[in-house]
């Protein structure tokens, strides 16, 4: 689990696993659920990788 920060642009370099952000799908967008979910991958402090769940 990540530590809380005061400061969102806190650098923390020992951060490694996954975060799992969601976000609401707009009208304008193609049909299906309304919701998308994103996996963000910590390597050693740095995003590795942001992958769509499906």
């Amino acid at each position: 689990m990540l530590p809380a920060s005061g400061n969102w642009w806190e650098e923390m370099p020992d951060v490694h696993g996954d975060i799992r952000i969601y976000t609401r799908r707009t009208q304008a967008d193609d049909a299906g659920s309304d919701w998308i979910e994103f996996r963000i991958r910590f390597t050693h402090g740095r995003v590795e990788r942001i992958d769509p769940i499906e």
